[in-house]
């Protein structure tokens, strides 16, 4: 059972609870040996999803405390890597562009 699994099943897990591999508990990640965790404890970020959290994160305003959770939270459970990524020239927006249109029929 992976970390998303104890997260999903609402266990407060630690790094002393969880044995084995430790999987980014991002919606679709498939990074493993990830060794942040996050939000208490509860769940294991990998460094790529991490960077483009902070990423996201440049982009809040002023916000409580619970909505800064509820953002975090959004950003694990709801979207998926490269979600949140900055696109920063015409070619790395046309690369994306080609890469969710690709057609390999």
């Amino acid at each position: 059972m992976g970390v998303c699994d104890w997260v999903w099943l609402g266990l407060n897990s630690t790094s002393e609870d969880l044995m084995g591999v430790m999987e980014c508990g991002r919606f679709c990640c498939e990074h493993i040996m990830c060794t942040r965790l996050i939000l208490q404890g509860r769940m294991y970020i990998c460094e790529y999803c991490f960077d483009e959290l902070k990423e996201y994160k440049d982009s809040w305003k002023n916000m409580t405390a619970g909505k800064v959770l509820k953002n975090i939270e959004h950003f694990m459970y709801q979207t998926s890597p490269g979600t949140f990524k900055s696109l920063d020239s015409k070619e790395d927006i046309e690369r994306e562009f080609e890469r969710l249109t690709f057609d390999d029929d």
